[in-house]
């Protein structure tokens, strides 16, 4: 017998027997059977014209995944080893197309092979079977896993699964069944699905947890809320309700929380329990120092009167009256105290209104504002009247007050006037000219230096004010001025004439000024009781 032929070998003694057999049809079982001579020292038999009659075998069909299907398909290397292996198996693979739903791919004999009549023979005896368990083999070696998706949540993790991580594996959404397929060889989905599978959850529990939120409001003061979170009640109630939503509408004045039905009512009760503990006490104050807070920023006026002392409190203005808000009573008691000791208000008398109007009140104030007040609010300047008084008020903390209240009351309690008059505008033009510098000195003072024709006023506080006026007439007292009138005739249009030659060179060598009178200022010999100097020359 040759069972990988499908065949038998009979052995005649008679040739004759041989010939009569090979002349004539045989029919086994009502299946008609070929008869071949054999030769045994060339080892096969020889078919002549009339070959056997070999079934070839039908394709097989085979279900698979349409997600490894398209994983595979992706993967032309893949593709391509599963071919060969097939190949070597005698099978050619026809793939299916990736957009069917139960995909079925045949495993095909290959028809070059149909010419072969003795491999053949061999060969279909168990093909079916052999390549059958073979793919299977194959296609066994891959893996899907199913997980159950939102999907909101495919696009919030279609960005994370596109990393170096999942390479190697296809993450196959199917946004209608709201499920999610990870498909790649068993290997790779067996380490990948853990992390994969906590990124699903996790976002899964997100979509559900934002489903099931709800938002509630309660009522509480900018100052209470922020009370609360420096003494730690606001991280004791997310200690509880960890996943808690919990923000502040500033202007609305309302604390926001957005969570589960539970959590929400966690945190209502105990923030209801905070409100119910809060110390509040209104404490009177000196109006102006009420108008300096109403300028300035409660939450960090607050952090520098108290937070900076450890001192849990917070100070809020309403409808003009200041309040302490704190929890506990000595933090209360502290608080009031360090108010007394930081904020104060100092104020200095005005002895004449028009002082106020001048422009050099009003460049000192806003020297000082903006000097004191560059980064916050430290100190304000008022002007106030009671009756027939003038005063101006300086409030705010304590430091900067002292600073401003020293120079606004040198400023105000000793604005003097001085007026110094000069015998000529040659000397006015030499104070302008060589002493420019110094006038300009004497200006930094808070100091008004005005010139007009022959006269210097000055207008500042008295110490400064005098000062300049004993400098300016030292000045004047150490120059040395005359007037020289010639009454030749012509020399007046000689001198004019040559003007710019006589000033320049007077300047250069000698160090004085020169004015040649112009029939315009004939006042200039006016103002003089008598020449100071007379040439008469000789006709």
């Amino acid at each position: 017998m040759l069972p990988e032929e499908r065949a038998a070998l009979i052995t005649f003694y008679d040739m004759l027997d041989v010939k009569r057999v090979l002349k004539k049809d045989h029919v086994f079982s009502k299946k008609k059977i070929s008869v071949y001579p054999y030769y045994p020292l060339l080892g096969i038999a020889l078919y002549g014209k009339d070959k056997p009659c070999i079934e070839i075998p039908k394709p097989i069909d085979f279900n698979i995944s349409p997600y490894i299907l398209e994983h595979i398909c992706n993967n032309k290397e893949q593709q391509n080893n599963i071919d060969v292996k097939m190949k070597n198996k005698h099978c050619e693979i026809k793939w299916p197309d990736q957009d069917c739903q139960d995909p079925v791919l045949q495993l095909i004999f290959p028809p070059t092979l149909s010419t072969h009549l003795r491999s053949v023979a061999k060969i279909v005896l168990k093909w079916k079977e052999e390549v059958y368990n073979e793919f299977s083999l194959l296609i066994e070696k891959f893996r899907v896993l199913e997980y159950k998706m939102d999907q909101s949540v495919w696009e919030t993790i279609r960005e994370h699964v596109s990393s170096s991580t999942y390479e190697g594996v296809l993450i196959k959404p199917d946004c209608g069944r709201e499920k999610v397929f990870l498909v790649g060889l068993s290997n790779d989905v067996t380490r990948i699905d853990p992390a994969f599978r906590q990124l699903v959850e996790e976002y899964n529990k997100q979509v559900e947890r934002k489903k099931q939120t709800k938002t509630e409001t309660l009522s509480m003061s900018p100052a209470l809320y922020q009370n609360m979170c420096n003494i730690g009640l606001k991280k004791k109630i997310l200690d509880q309700v960890p996943e808690l939503k919990m923000d502040y509408d500033v202007p609305r004045k309302e604390i926001r929380l957005s969570g589960l039905r539970d959590e929400v009512l966690t945190a209502k009760c105990e923030i209801l329990n905070i409100k119910q503990q809060k110390k509040t006490k209104s404490i009177q104050m000196n109006p102006h120092l009420v108008q300096f807070l109403m300028s300035t920023d409660n939450e960090e006026i607050s952090s520098k009167l108290f937070v900076h002392h450890n001192i849990n409190a917070v100070l809020e203005i309403e409808d003009n009256t200041v309040q302490l808000t704190t929890y506990l009573k000595k933090d209360l008691t502290e608080a009031e105290e360090q108010m007394n000791k930081e904020l104060i208000c100092r104020e200095v008398l005005v002895g004449e209104k028009s002082i106020l109007k001048s422009p050099e009140w009003g460049s000192l104030q806003s020297h000082l504002l903006e000097s004191c007040n560059a980064e916050k609010m430290t100190v304000l300047i008022l002007e106030s009247h009671s009756g027939s008084e003038n005063n101006v008020a300086i409030a705010g903390l304590s430091s900067n007050v002292d600073k401003c209240y020293q120079k606004v009351n040198d400023f105000l309690d000793t604005l003097m006037e001085k007026n110094i008059k000069v015998k000529s505008l040659l000397v006015m033009q030499f104070l302008k000219e060589v002493k420019k510098q110094m006038l300009e000195e004497l200006k930094n003072n808070n100091l008004s230096v005005v010139i007009h024709n022959k006269n210097i006023h000055l207008r500042g506080p008295r110490r400064y004010a005098a000062e300049a006026h004993s400098r300016i007439s030292d000045v004047l007292s150490s120059l040395c001025f005359d007037t020289l009138t010639i009454d030749k005739a012509g020399a007046k249009n000689f001198c004019l004439e040559n003007e710019d030659m006589y000033v320049t060179k007077a300047q250069n060598i000698y160090g004085c000024l020169i004015h040649l009178q112009k029939e315009e200022e004939e006042d200039e010999l006016e103002d003089m009781e008598h020449s100071q100097h007379q040439v008469n020359l000789p006709h």
